[in-house]
């Protein structure tokens, strides 16, 4: 597939076995995940990425494609196909075992209990400060867990239609606000 660039720098751009998502504007308004692959090959005269074989079928895009196809890189590293680039693992204390491991020591968890903070969806993301200067991660300290930013949808009605049966569509209503 041809991109319009393979990352911003060195360390954001696309490299040999990272895992991508493939998405659209149909699979981000549904909720739903799109296909992981892992990179085969990159190719930044061409702005071209080859990936790798794996189950299930690849959409077909082309460069006039109105659902506004997106390779969404995602920051794992492992080895082999797996329907799913990082099992998710709920913990309910301290234990080593229900600790995810990131990076540079910093580890995270999903609580097991109940409640807002273990309702995921497809296109969560949590934004946590780390900074080099203080070697420290700047987490929300009167807070025992973070909810997720996630990505909101709002959807408000545009106008009230009637479709006649030669296919005709005539507005019954508009619901728009005018302006002041």
């Amino acid at each position: 597939m041809t991109l319009a660039h393979l990352g911003r720098d060195v360390s954001g751009s696309l490299q040999v076995n990272d895992w991508v998502e493939i998405v659209d504007d149909d699979l981000v308004l549904r909720g739903e995940p799109g296909l992981m692959r892992q990179v085969e090959s990159t190719d930044p005269v061409e702005m071209s990425v080859t990936l790798k074989e794996a189950p299930g079928t690849l959409p077909a895009y082309d460069e006039n494609s109105t659902k506004h196809p997106l390779l969404r890189r995602w920051d794992f590293q492992g080895g082999g196909f797996e329907d799913k680039a990082l099992t998710l693992k709920e913990g309910a204390g301290e234990e080593d075992k229900d600790w995810i491991a990131l990076e540079d020591g910093i580890q995270i968890q999903f609580p097991a209990s109940a409640g807002p903070l273990n309702t995921y969806r497809s296109g969560d993301y949590w934004l946590i400060p780390a900074r080099v200067a203080t070697g420290d991660v700047e987490w929300p300290k009167d807070q025992d867990g973070l909810l997720p930013h996630g990505i909101e949808h709002h959807y408000a009605p545009l106008a009230v239609i009637s479709v006649g049966g030669d296919g005709t569509v005539v507005r019954v209503l508009d619901c728009r606000r005018p302006a002041p």
